[in-house]
């Protein structure tokens, strides 16, 4: 991990600071958050309006509810919670720089586990990464540095998982056949789908993560095409075309 550890002392020497807050951050720093969120979805969409995109991740305007609800579990007297070391709540970590002002934050939400057979231990564990922002012009390396301080953190809390999210298609194992990976190549070269996943797989795999495949299933084929319109709109796609194509074919 030697590109991290140059990448998080980078910032670290251009005077980043880290700030944690659990549960819901104060509503000055939730305000310099929707500024960095804005700042990066306006970089990434360009000229043309970008929405967070939802599904296996969350968005800012649901931060209040997400912590919330992390907070009521929090409270809630059950086993799980009993013999966990520490108080699983929502966690936002904000960099700033040394004038202070926010130029990214990531956030984590709470990765439960499930009891032992006795009810006297909980397993797997911790935490899981969310939302991952930054401004234009961060230092370099913020990113990094805000992820190496998150797993110090968690590890420091006796944590048995800190996971980095999803990558859709990774196939870290493999597992699809020819025809499946020819399918994916069209989806992503023709039809501009899932465009940022070898950026995002080939960061992720910097830190050197155990991965693990996840699927979605269906109990029929038939129901495929409603199911990838419907992946596509919590996804915010606006390709339009192929969301159009699908929903003609729903209809025959």
């Amino acid at each position: 991990m030697a590109n991290v550890r140059t990448s998080s002392r980078r910032a670290v020497r251009e005077g980043v600071v880290i700030h944690w807050y659990e549960g819901i951050p104060p509503a000055e720093v939730m305000q310099q958050l929707e500024y960095v969120s804005s700042a990066w979805l306006e970089r990434k969409a360009g000229k043309h309006a970008l929405e967070e995109m939802g599904f296996s991740m969350g968005r800012l305007d649901e931060l209040t509810n997400i912590a919330e609800r992390a907070d009521m579990v929090a409270n809630i007297s059950t086993p799980s919670n009993k013999f966990h070391t520490a108080a699983l709540r929502f966690v936002t970590e904000v960099a700033t720089t040394n004038s202070g002002e926010a130029c990214a934050f990531v956030t984590f939400t709470p990765i439960y586990g499930v009891s032992s057979g006795n009810q006297s231990k909980v397993q797997d564990w911790g935490w899981s990464l969310d939302l991952m922002r930054r401004a234009p012009d961060a230092p370099p390396g913020v990113i990094e540095l805000l992820l190496v301080r998150a797993i110090e953190r968690f590890r420091s809390c006796g944590a048995q998982i800190v996971s980095l999210g999803m990558v859709a298609m990774a196939d870290t194992r493999q597992e699809m056949t020819p025809h499946q990976q020819q399918l994916t190549s069209f989806a992503i070269d023709r039809l501009h789908l899932l465009e940022t996943r070898r950026t995002l797989f080939n960061f992720k795999q910097k830190f050197h993560p155990h991965w693990e495949s996840r699927y979605l299933i269906a109990n029929t084929t038939l129901a495929l095409p409603k199911i990838a319109l419907a992946v596509l709109r919590l996804r915010n796609y606006s390709g339009g075309v192929l969301a159009r194509l699908i929903t003609k074919r729903i209809k025959l």
